[in-house]
């Protein structure tokens, strides 16, 4: 029985997409399911300390938001990906 039943799943389909065997199925399985527990680790303890969450980001046009709020509009908010962050800091 699997941890993740629907995450199984779908990696499943992209190892039989990648054309992997079944060793290879099976390591990509465990190097997948190892990183979605790894990421939950890591947004479990951002969660648990905003302060630090706080101390670590720089929002640009933050005026945006708070002008879509009075006026009751629509927003999309973009995070960039951690491992491209370093790239879009001043």
């Amino acid at each position: 029985m699997a941890v993740w039943p629907a995450e199984v799943d779908f990696l499943r389909h992209f190892a039989t997409v990648f054309g992997l065997s079944p060793a290879e199925t099976r390591r990509f399985l465990g190097l997948s399911l190892q990183g979605w527990l790894w990421r939950g680790l890591c947004f479990a303890d951002l969660l648990r300390e905003p302060e630090l969450v706080a101390r670590l980001i720089r929002v640009a046009g933050w005026e945006h938001f708070d002008q879509c709020r009075r006026d009751g509009a629509g927003l999309i908010l973009v995070a960039v990906h951690g491992q491209f962050a370093r790239l879009f800091r001043p």
